[in-house]
């Protein structure tokens, strides 16, 4: 192996008699030169000795050992993430090794490099890292910036030895500008490789060493929630965090608002409009969506709690951007007094349409005004004031506002348009929708969606959220089949550290899912804690109606509150089919007397049941083609087909 940037060395001999020594002597009396010789080489052999227990002249124990191993194993088990940026950005989790077995008094020098892991190049798609193509090459002109030669080399081996050599200078790169840093490719994986090279009149590599653990996909923001969460963690302090492209995605992380929050209280009303005046100037929307959004640290703000803030936003603001941040300012005036009708008021006033890069302003105002509806009609109905629903509708109003002028935008390049908000927008209204319980608004929104040309390229998040709703609804509209495309698709592209939020969409896709002949395993529900189906699915499978009523009686709260017990109800006509499935088994007969099933319902202790019931019951079931035959009133018998009397529920429309 080639190993560039390595120094040949001096003859030691010529070292320590040579001028350098000379020079630094000559300030010295001959007897105090004597004693300066005489400490210098009490500090070579005290470095000796501090190593020599570890030290094995011959190399053959040679051991390198990872520190910190089970915290890289926590990155790696989610594919870790590593920043490159033009100036460099240094490594988190630091890469750290123990040593052991190099000859004590040998010179080593220990270099690192970065290989690829593959030949792919990599991409972030749903949730998880995917192959996409074939990775670039390593190129030219990378000289010394793709090794790093550790800053304490050449040393002895004794020192190496005598505590973890840590590389926590090393910088990741995406640009060729040396300085030692390592210049890497964007989305491509890599592992860092140590060298042990042993050097003095002849060079020798004593040693690579590779830790799995360690690898890395290098990006230029971070891609993985989960990964940012954990960088938080681990490492408060890393700058990787605070890079203005990421904090708009941060700024919905609780601990990086933590973080964050004693650095904005501190924060003058000058220098927040100055910060607004730029995102705006450049025309920055996830900045500006940020600076008036209310998962920002800066409304804890007192300085900029103001209940006049018109004149200062005036100093600095042109129209109508000064009514817009004046209004988010006397906002936070009111949600600091615990006035959320007022916070109403005044957010309302917080809003923009005229121009496409405004989006994420306009979908963290909507957002805001949506919660602090909500909070003003809490606050109402305490006092006994207003209708329920009333402060919601009037939110609606607001966002089908917004919603028109984004439908209503016909300009040519579609990447202009601000189609791109519709989603979001009536995904807002989908959630006030549901909560006053009037889903026949959502008709209208679910058909501008269809005939949309973006349905399929909104972002994956928007149209989990957006199938969800429309699966619900499918749901209480009774189209199950839909239903289960819906609510399959949300929970299949949910992000799979979402665990609240696939467990929601779970609460509604389990009763469509058994109504459709498709029963969840114990361990789905335990995972997701949904353990009250449970018993639900066992009474269904076995037939076992009344199993069915103590399970839906035990958890009637839960389902209630849900909006699925008249659902659940509905699985009753699928334990009747699998009950009565059970005395076709027993009498093994295509001619099924209706006293057996009479008999059947009645160990279930179903009350008040008799024939004509029980002919109801099955008439029902033939109607709906759980059972292929008819029922001979004349011999008061079910007559059965004699291919497929019980066709599966998968089948059945």
């Amino acid at each position: 192996m080639k190993v560039e940037g390595l120094q040949e060395d001096r003859e030691s001999g010529s070292e320590v008699g040579g001028t350098p020594m000379g020079s630094a002597g000559s300030a010295c009396s001959p007897g105090s030169a004597d004693r300066c010789m005489s400490r210098l080489l009490s500090a070579v052999e005290s470095e000796l000795q501090a190593g020599r227990e570890k030290g094995d002249p011959t190399e053959r124990e040679l051991r390198v050992t990872l520190e910190d191993a089970e915290l890289w194993r926590k990155f790696q088990n989610i594919t870790n993430e590593m920043i490159v940026t033009k100036n460099g950005r240094r490594m988190f989790p630091v890469l750290k090794v123990s040593i052991s077995g190099l000859d004590p008094s040998s010179m080593y020098s220990i270099l690192l490099d970065f290989v690829p892991a593959d030949g792919c190049r990599w991409k972030f798609v749903n949730g998880e890292w995917v192959a996409a193509g074939r990775a670039e090459g390593r190129g030219e002109g990378r000289g010394h910036g793709s090794v790093y030669i550790h800053p304490d080399s050449p040393n002895f081996g004794a020192h190496w030895m005598k505590a973890a050599v840590t590389f926590n200078k090393v910088k990741l790169t995406n640009k060729v500008n040396g300085g030692g840093q390592i210049m890497l490719n964007s989305l491509h994986k890599y592992e860092p490789q140590l060298h042990i090279v042993c050097v003095g009149s002849r060079h020798r590599l004593v040693s690579n060493v590779s830790f799995r653990e360690t690898q890395f996909i290098a990006v230029t923001a971070y891609q993985n929630e989960e990964i940012t969460a954990l960088k938080i963690k681990y490492n408060p302090f890393a700058k990787a965090f605070l890079d203005a492209k990421e904090s708009f995605k941060l700024s919905h992380s609780r601990l990086w608002l933590l973080n964050q929050q004693s650095a904005m209280a501190h924060i003058t009303i000058n220098q927040y409009l100055q910060q607004v005046y730029e995102a705006i100037d450049n025309h920055d929307g996830s900045f500006c969506a940020e600076l008036l959004s209310f998962k920002h640290p800066h409304v804890a703000n007192p300085r900029l709690q103001l209940a006049s803030p018109e004149e200062k936003c005036q100093q600095v603001l042109e129209p109508p951007y000064d009514e817009m941040v004046a209004a988010h300012l006397r906002c936070t005036y009111a949600v600091a007094n615990h006035d959320f009708m007022e916070a109403y008021k005044f957010q309302t006033l917080v809003s923009h349409k005229e121009e496409n890069w405004a989006l994420p302003v306009m979908f963290a105002v909507t957002l805001d005004l949506r919660i602090f509806a909500n909070n003003a009609e809490q606050q109402l109905q305490k006092k006994g004031k207003g209708q329920p629903g009333d402060m919601l509708e009037k939110a609606a109003e607001q966002l089908m506002s917004c919603f028109r002028v984004c439908a209503s935008d016909n300009r040519a390049g579609i990447e202009d348009s601000k189609k791109w908000g519709m989603l979001f927008l009536i995904n807002q209204l989908f959630k006030i929708y549901f909560k006053i319980n009037k889903l026949h608004l959502c008709k209208p929104l679910i058909r501008a969606i269809d005939g949309s040309n973006l349905k399929n390229d909104y972002s994956t998040a928007q149209r989990v959220t957006y199938k969800y709703y429309v699966g619900r609804k499918a749901m209480f509209d009774s189209d199950f089949k839909p239903a289960e495309e819906y609510l399959s698709f949300s929970f299949q592209h949910c992000h799979r550290s979402s665990q609240k939020n696939k467990r929601m969409i779970l609460i509604y896709l389990l009763p469509v899912k058994m109504l459709l002949g498709h029963m969840p395993t114990h361990q789905l529900l335990k995972k997701y804690d949904l353990m009250q189906f449970d018993d639900v699915t066992k009474a269904v499978s076995e037939g076992n109606l009344l199993l069915l009523n103590e399970a839906l009686s035990k958890h009637e709260t839960f389902f209630i509150r849900c909006g699925i017990f008249l659902i659940l109800e509905k699985l009753k006509i699928i334990t009747y089919r699998n009950l009565f499935k059970k005395v076709y088994l027993l009498l093994r007969s295509h001619q099924l007397p209706l006293d057996a099933f009479l008999v059947a319902l009645r160990m279930m202790q179903v009350e008040d049941v008799d024939i004509d019931e029980v002919q109801c019951i099955l008439a029902n079931l033939i109607y709906m083609g759980h059972i292929k035959g008819y029922i001979s009133h004349q011999h008061q018998k079910l007559v059965v087909s004699k291919q497929n009397p019980f066709p599966p529920l998968s089948s059945v429309s």
